[in-house]
């Protein structure tokens, strides 16, 4: 108990302050960083690329019939033809926003 005595007042104020201001960029880095990983997996689109790739591919080799229309996840694919072009789209449908679109002349092989 003599120990607790001889504790000046500013030391345990000054330790209080640190710990505070310790814990609050803590707080403050855990969410930048989160905020960091959760944009950069909602702009992912590795998905939805591979989804065009692959109707690219069948439309090429003639496996469906046009329009084509295809809902995967949180997005859709639509292929429709207009004039001599082909367009692939990969469209968020909750916010009804393209997020890649392909055009295609039609000289399939």
């Amino acid at each position: 108990m003599a120990g607790l005595k001889k504790i000046k007042a500013s030391t345990l104020l000054e330790v209080l302050i640190a710990s505070v201001l310790l814990v609050f960029v803590f707080g403050m880095t855990v969410m930048l960083l989160n905020n960091f990983a959760f944009t950069k997996i909602q702009k992912d689109l590795s998905v939805e690329q591979y989804e065009i790739d692959k109707c690219m591919y069948r439309w090429k080799h003639r496996s469906f019939q046009l329009p084509f229309r295809k809902r995967v996840g949180d997005f859709e694919i639509f292929v429709q033809n207009e004039n001599d072009r082909t367009f692939f789209e990969a469209i968020r449908w909750k916010t009804n926003t393209v997020v890649i679109r392909k055009t295609q002349i039609d000289a399939r092989d």
